[in-house]
């Protein structure tokens, strides 16, 4: 309890305000680096187009914002799990992410779907709010339905958002359909971009959207601190009072109660300390909606005083300190011992009660830390008696070593000797009085200590343990400060005014602008710098603004300030119809927070556009028809200080569809409408969330798939604001014909010939899985009738599925059985280091399959598909020692076959002049392995590396250039693989070049 009470004294030291910003969510950018990213667009291939708009956009990220990187297919081809996140969510990051995203090498696949689930994870969606920025130039080549991915993450996020920009999707038949499903999924942005300046335009949207949440409004709340039951009577005595948030702890510097508070919509923890009970509650509550909340927290009927315990027969042994009168707390040890010799008893504890035979004893209770002791003669008869002894205070050898003045509220150093127990502390107070302010010893030597902001004359003391002992004082005198502030006398409404201050400048000092005797409002950082950028409340009036020291918010000077009315002016049609977008022509303050809405008069606003993005401001009318005012409001505590009526009228659609469709067809739906931006048409079971949807703006007939189950469904036209129906027409949707041929046996890893009868949905597939699990490969039905599908690595019985793309629904399976065959591998038993090798191999032969070689127990590193032939070359380890040549299943990585290999060093020798011309020519002649890359190069002596270079291919001796500056270089043989540096150097002088 005394550490909660300590909690909530340091968090009233700051001036946080209850109503704090909400945090932005953390955010991954999702990169695609699949092989497809090395096409062109106009000349340019789009990992560079893409490489230099990511590296724009970074520049614009906010600072303070937590961001990472997540890649894909930049390490191996054919790998659906070749998924990285390469940079963890964080600040201070950009230059970082636009780095590695400058090196990246395409060459893999487009696992999309794992890719935003990987982010996810990254980013713990399920405890956070989280935004992933996915940018793709193709469709997914590894899930069959990326969307359905997007969607649980929604379900089961906390607030889980995808905003998706598509890079030249034109090549790619169902790519803008699939990104856009994702980003819907999620309620994300979704864009679909041909060259570099639309990709940089869509990327800039998305960093606006994550940087600029919705300006939330505040929630009155009351807190009640009640014994026994919620309507049990009040707390008696001071209640204090703590409330966190996601953001963290926001101070409460009031004891009322109730408590009258203005909070956020989210989660929060409240805790209430109960002074005279030295009781403490704690609960927690989500705030959402805008109606007023009663949190009420319950303390517990008082305990009635439990009834004495009786004493133990015999003597109690008690030892008190002679000074606090109190039970001495350090370790204590009794001795009893018989008048005249004898065994006797010996007992520990400041309190002990002890059966003592009859008999005249000798008493004596000895402190075991410095052996200071206490002794008295003893009666013993019959019954019951108390021996009570006193102990002179415990005086451990302490010093503090400190300045003799300083100002209030500075920081010092203060040295100090001492016992140094993990509890004692160095504490500054009054002579006589209690300790304020405290540093814990543990802390360092010296320990900083922040002094108090009375001036006066004051102890620094050093506090042992056990009881807080003063061990050793030093007076020190505290000193006034002073501060001046300098601004203008007249300021308007909302204005944020430029504060000149000249002041100690502590940490957590502050200037703040109030009513003159009343808590300040708002405030600025002193820490920010001079002149701080103080915001002036809304209200007309006159305020005063005073520089605060930020411990115990103590005001040091104050000056007047008046504050004035703000004004603002809004022109826009008075007629429009709901849920379009009006032009809203405004004059005023423009503060970044500022914004224009609209709302049911003295209602909270619905909509609302920001000023800062210029005027006209575009402005959604809502989407119920009726009277409305359009305001214009003062970003700080959204105050309204302009206004004028407009009258939403009622819009209308039609829609016009077949009667009967089958499961997961794809039905145009012709309508007419408003065709705003984001209304949908939509099916559903009638009364129940719509399931597929299609956009209004891409056009009448919209193309609209329908449900996965056999039934009868509406189709409607939906506001895309609030999702609002506005015209609706029934729908049957009925079972297709599906039916499946394969073989009833096959070996695993081939490839086998399914034919199919079925609806050939774009997203349908067909997939190979055991039965009751998932599948493991498949193939697009769109790729037309018979299906090419590759059988599992593993033996056993497996079902063949015909599956609806539309949440991966099995419409018809049948069975097969995967029979084992022969994989090996034939390889040399040992090789030279660098080498290239001869592999024969017998296996599945399957697409993706590869050879590779690794340590045993450790992943694979060179590596060559097995459709280069048989036998295949194989690029040997530059490290020697014992490796393995393994046969990959390509589905999954799984070794089917391995052999061992020992891989043996290899070295190099060169012959080369000592000395040289800078920015000459030398031969030099080499012995080594002479592999295709392979090269001779020269740098600075006892520096890495190499600057010019020439392939050893060129010829024996090679023709190396010198380096232009003299002095002294090495000249290294280096293996081209890794660039690794064989043999001895050759050292050479270089001269400078002789002038003509």
């Amino acid at each position: 309890m005394r550490f909660a009470a300590a909690l909530l004294a340091a968090t009233l030291l700051f001036p946080f305000s209850i109503a704090q910003a909400q945090e932005r969510a953390n955010t991954i950018l999702v990169f695609d680096a699949s092989g497809s990213m090395w096409g062109q667009i106009d000349g340019v291939n789009k990992i560079v187009i893409a490489r230099d708009v990511v590296a724009e956009i970074l520049r614009d990220f906010p600072e303070d914002q937590n961001l990472g990187l997540t890649v894909y297919g930049h390490n191996r081809r054919g790998d659906c799990g070749d998924i990285e996140t390469l940079v963890e969510p964080g600040t201070g990051n950009r230059d970082e992410i636009a780095r590695i995203v400058n090196t990246l090498n395409p060459r893999g696949m487009t696992p999309m779907a794992d890719s935003i689930i990987a982010a996810a994870n990254a980013l713990r969606h399920t405890e956070n709010a989280a935004t992933v920025i996915l940018v793709s130039d193709g469709i997914e080549t590894c899930n069959p339905d990326p969307c359905a991915v997007a969607r649980t993450l929604a379900e089961t996020g906390v607030d889980f958002t995808a905003h998706v920009v598509g890079f030249d999707l034109e090549k790619e038949p169902g790519a803008v359909e699939q990104l856009q499903c994702m980003a819907d999924a999620t309620g994300g942005l979704f864009f679909s971009t041909s060259n570099a300046s639309e990709l940089s335009d869509a990327l800039s949207r998305v960093v606006q959207a994550v940087a600029e949440p919705e300006p939330a409004a505040l929630i009155p709340v009351t807190l009640r601190a009640v014994v026994g039951s919620a309507d049990g009577p009040l707390v008696e005595g001071p209640v204090l009072w703590t409330v966190a948030d996601e953001e963290g702890y926001a101070a409460v510097d009031d004891e009322a109660n109730p408590l009258l508070l203005e909070l956020y919509e989210g989660s929060h923890v409240v805790g209430a300390y109960a002074v005279v009970r030295e009781d403490e509650v704690n609960d927690s509550f989500i705030l959402s909606g805008t109606e007023a909340v009663t949190v009420t927290l319950i303390f517990p009927e008082p305990e009635p005083e439990p009834e004495p315990e009786p004493q133990a027969e015999g003597v109690t042994f008690i030892v008190t300190d002679e000074v606090t009168r109190q039970p001495v707390e350090m370790p204590v040890t009794w001795t009893i011992l018989p008048e005249g010799g004898g065994e006797g008893f010996t007992l520990t504890g400041s309190e002990v009660v002890e059966l003592i035979p009859r008999g005249v004893w000798e008493v004596t209770v000895t402190r075991d830390a410095d052996g200071a002791s206490a002794s008295t003669p003893m009666v013993q008869m019959s019954g019951e008696q108390t021996i009570a002894l006193t102990l002179p205070p415990f005086q451990a050898a302490a010093d503090i070593v400190a300045q003799s003045s300083a100002p209030m509220g500075a920081t010092i150093p203060v040295g100090w000797e001492g016992p140094g127990d993990n509890r004692d502390f160095i504490g500054i107070g009054l002579p006589g009085e209690r300790y304020g302010n405290y540093a814990w010893i543990r802390d360092g030597n010296p320990v900083q200590l922040r002094l108090p902001v009375e001036p006066g004359d004051y102890e620094l003391r050093y506090y042992g343990q056990p009881g807080n002992l003063i061990l050793a004082t030093r007076s020190i005198t505290i000193t006034e400060v002073e501060a001046a502030l300098d601004f203008a006398q007249q300021a308007t409404a909302g204005e944020t005014l430029p504060v000149t201050w000249d002041g100690p400048g502590y940490r957590d000092d502050f200037i703040g602008v109030s009513i003159e005797g009343e808590r300040y409002t708002n405030y600025a950082w002193t820490r920010d710098g001079s002149p701080a950028q103080l915001r002036m409340p809304t209200e007309p009036g006159d305020y005063v603004i005073s520089y605060y020291l930020g411990q115990g918010n103590v005001p040091l000077v104050s000056r007047p300030v008046t504050v004035s009315e703000v004004a603002a002016t809004l022109d826009f049609a008075e007629q429009a119809m709901a849920g379009e977008t009006l032009s809203v022509t405004w004059e005023g303050p423009g503060y970044r927070d500022d914004f224009i809405g609209v709302s049911i008069e003295g209602e909270r606003y619905t909509n609302y556009a920001w000023t800062r993005d210029g005027s006209p401001a575009q402005l959604r009318m809502p989407t119920e028809p009726g009277d409305y005012v359009i305001s214009y409001y003062l970003g700080q505590g959204n105050v309204a200080i302009a206004s004028r009526p407009v009258t939403v009228s009622e819009v209308a659609a039609t829609l016009e569809a077949q009667d009967t469709a089958l499961v997961g067809e794809t039905v145009p739906v012709t309508w007419t409408g408003p065709g705003y931006r984001d209304d949908f048409i939509g099916v559903s079971v009638e009364g129940e969330r719509y399931t597929n949807y299609s956009w209004t703006r891409d056009g009448s007939p919209a193309q609209l798939r329908m449900p996965a189950q056999p039934g009868d469904y509406v189709i409607t036209y939906y506001l895309g604001q609030g999702n609002v129906p506005i015209a609706s027409r029934t729908i049957r949707v009925v079972a297709a014909e599906v039916a499946l041929t394969a073989p009833e046996v096959a070996e695993i890893g081939s490839t086998v010939v399914v034919d199919w009868i079925g609806p050939g949905n774009r997203d349908d597939f067909i997939g190979i899985s055991k039965p009751g699990e998932r599948y493991t490969t498949y193939r697009w039905t769109r790729d037309g009738s018979p299906a090419q599908l590759r059988m599992p690595a593993e033996p056993g019985d497996y079902v063949i599925t015909y599956y609806l793309g539309q949440d991966n629904t099995p419409l018809a399976s049948i069975p097969i059985r995967l029979e084992e065959i022969a994989v090996s591998v034939t390889a040399p038993a040992e090789a030279a280091a660098g080498s290239l090798i001869s592999v024969g191999w017998n296996g599945p032969n399957a697409e993706g399959d590869f050879i590779a070689v690794g340590r045993p127990g450790e992943a694979y590193g060179n590596w060559n598909m097995v459709s280069d032939g048989n036998p295949l070359r194989l690029l040997m380890p530059i490290e020697p020692g014992d490796y393995e040549i393994r046969y990959y299943f390509g589905d999954g990585e799984q070794v089917l076959a391995a052999s061992a290999i020992r891989v043996i060093p290899v070295t190099a020798r060169l012959i080369a002049p000592g000395t040289g011309s800078a920015g000459g020519e030398v031969q030099v002649g080499w012995e080594g392995p002479g592999y295709e890359y392979d090269f001779i190069g020269i740098a600075p002596a006892g520096e890495a590396g190499y600057s010019n270079w020439a392939y050893v291919s060129n010829g024996n001796p090679v023709t190396l250039t010198l380096p232009d500056a003299p002095g002294s270089y090495d000249i290294r043989y280096f293996l081209g693989q890794g660039e690794v540096p064989l043999g001895d150097a050759v050292r050479i002088e270089l001269e400078a070049a002789a002038e003509d």
